[in-house]
């Protein structure tokens, strides 16, 4: 029972309200250290130049992630390039604030430092911890380690032309160049509209749209020529002669009937043009996968009877030939490639094989010395062999559970 302090004279008890609460003592940093070793037990001990393995690393990195403690990454980041004379390193080193030094680094490190070695995946992944550590030096010392997020700028939204209004900008731009081709040359012959719309490629309606843009232009400069023309508009041209007023009639005379022939002939070609033939675009034939057409390929595997057993049958797509025995019935088959792309399978079938050259035979009690020269490459022995055996009229392309797949070329 804990001893209570003697009250002095004249003094009152405290009230229980305002008594300390006993709480739980604090441990300082040198007996946390303490205690995590009485648990962990000491500091891993390596041979020099021994090779730690897998299991080995992994306990010994435990161990300094719970037993080490957070200055001691720069310590052993420090000894470790002080030990290898990177002092350039070194430098950088001090520049990093604390939260991006990487602990999983420095617990290797200070494997290596006490003489152990570690693999080359291990050493590898060192060194680019450390070089990512580099690149952030030089950062505030307050800086938490956490990127802020940068706050996204929304996209500009630009006012869609429409179909109408494009058409409209590009009949405006054609209509600018012709009045800058006036203001330069004048009403000049040298100027031709035909010749300019069919370098623009424009089409009949849009060349429409130009006439129809010069028509009254056109109107009033041949009411100026004539007797009948009102005092108030001759008035703005009174500095002009009566040959420059007949010029300027001509002039967009020509203008809007050329443009009207423009048209007109435009029309016509495309209406006389040959009507585009639609190629047909063929399809692509979609490659099957080995694995997928031997989905419902049945075979015999292995023939311990006769001690055969099949090759894989995933070697058959493409190959030029082939050699098949019915274990059953003791019938061999040949089956030729039909052309360079080799034989193919469906579904049990084998397919795009020369039905001329292809055979079949019955081998009955030679099977074993047939077969024996098959497994052996020798071709031309096999043909003298068999060259006196009555081939079979009908080839059966199927194969099934006693097919032995002998050979494949």
């Amino acid at each position: 029972m804990a001893r209570q302090r003697r009250l002095k004279p004249n003094e009152a008890e405290p009230s229980r309200a305002f008594k300390k609460r006993a709480g739980k003592a604090r441990l300082s940093r040198s007996e946390a250290y303490l205690a995590n070793i009485k648990y962990m037990g000491e500091e891993p001990e390596f041979l020099v130049g021994e090779t730690l393995n897998d299991n080995q690393l992994g306990r010994t990195l435990n161990w300094y992630a719970g037993v080490a403690e957070r200055k001691d990454i720069r310590a052993y980041l420090e000894t470790y390039l002080k030990e290898h004379k990177r002092f350039g390193d070194l430098q950088s080193l001090k520049e990093v604030p604390d939260p991006w030094l990487p602990q999983t680094a420095a617990w290797i490190a200070r494997v290596m430092s006490r003489g152990a070695e570690v693999s080359t995946r291990t050493y590898e992944f060192f060194q680019r911890s450390l070089t990512d550590c580099f690149k952030h030096a030089g950062r505030s010392a307050d800086d938490d380690g956490i990127e802020k997020p940068t706050e996204k700028r929304k996209p500009v939204e630009h006012a869609r032309l429409s179909i109408q209004d494009a058409m409209q900008a590009k009949v405006s731009d054609f209509i600018a160049g012709i009045e800058l081709a006036i203001d330069a040359e004048g009403w000049a012959d040298s100027i031709s509209i035909y010749d300019e719309l069919k370098k623009a490629d424009f089409p009949p309606m849009l060349a429409s749209r130009v006439g129809a843009y010069y028509a009254p232009v056109a109107e009033e400069a041949a009411l100026l020529i004539t007797a009948r023309c009102p005092e108030d508009l001759l008035e703005g041209y009174r500095h002009y002669t009566k040959s420059q007023l007949a010029a300027r009639s001509a002039f967009y005379k020509r203008l809007v009937s050329e443009t009207d022939r423009y048209a007109g002939n435009k029309r016509a070609l495309k209406e006389t043009a040959a009507p585009k033939q639609r190629v047909k675009r063929q399809r692509k034939v979609k490659v099957q996968a080995p694995d997928k057409k031997l989905k419902n390929f049945v075979y015999e595997r292995e023939n311990a009877e006769k001690k055969l057993a099949s090759v894989s049958p995933m070697k058959i797509v493409g190959a030029q030939q082939l050699f098949v025995l019915n274990t059953k019935y003791n019938n061999l088959t040949v089956f030729n490639a039909i052309d360079r792309g080799g034989l193919d399978i469906h579904r049990s079938s084998i397919t795009k094989y020369n039905e001329e050259t292809s055979f079949s035979i019955k081998v009955g009690r030679k099977w074993e010395s047939i077969t024996k020269l098959v497994l052996e490459g020798k071709l031309k022995a096999f043909e003298k062999a068999v060259a006196d055996i009555t081939r079979k009229p009908e080839i059966k392309q199927r194969v099934n559970e006693n097919t032995i797949i002998l050979k494949v070329v």
